[in-house]
């Protein structure tokens, strides 16, 4: 994960993209060389409710993250030096084809910035 060709987006409850990530690697900091993402997230709405999914190029597969966001107007969340972080499965917490949960591994760490167009 975090290869080239991944994506993560998100979508709001009738299937709308909101927001496009896109794939950094900070220089600096904790997550220096670690793939991180930043996306700016739109709506019609304050209070719409945006879901989350990650694009693995390499295994050709959509997966859900287990996290929402409630838009708010404005809203800054995370940085590079503290990234926002989420859990691919579904909300019973979905676990992977080997049985045991999936965690976040280090390479898939998310940072987003909320920022109203």
């Amino acid at each position: 994960m975090g290869d080239d060709g991944d994506m993560f987006a998100a979508f709001d409850a009738d299937g709308n993209v909101r927001g496009v990530a896109i794939q950094l690697f900070p220089p600096f900091g904790p997550y220096e060389g670690t793939p991180v993402y930043e996306m700016q997230m739109r709506s019609n709405l304050e209070g719409d409710l945006l879901n989350f999914k990650y694009y693995d190029a390499s295994e050709d597969a959509v997966l859900d993250i287990l996290e929402t966001y409630e838009f708010i107007i404005n809203d800054i969340l995370g940085d590079v030096i503290n990234p926002i972080f989420f859990n691919i499965g579904t909300a019973s917490g979905e676990i992977n084809q080997t049985g045991k949960i999936i965690p976040v591994p280090m390479n898939l760490q998310q940072q987003f910035q909320v920022v109203w167009c």
